[in-house]
């Protein structure tokens, strides 16, 4: 069970990983940051 559950996880995490959407949430995520170290 515990080996199924982690071949999903990996499979989803993989899935999310190359999906554009998540590329896109990550590039936010480095503008908001970029954004947050300007005073």
């Amino acid at each position: 069970m515990e080996q199924l559950v982690s071949y999903i996880t990996c499979e989803q995490f993989t899935f999310v990983f190359l999906s554009p959407s998540f590329s896109q949430m990550l590039i936010h995520t480095k503008h908001e940051l970029k954004h947050n170290d300007v005073p």
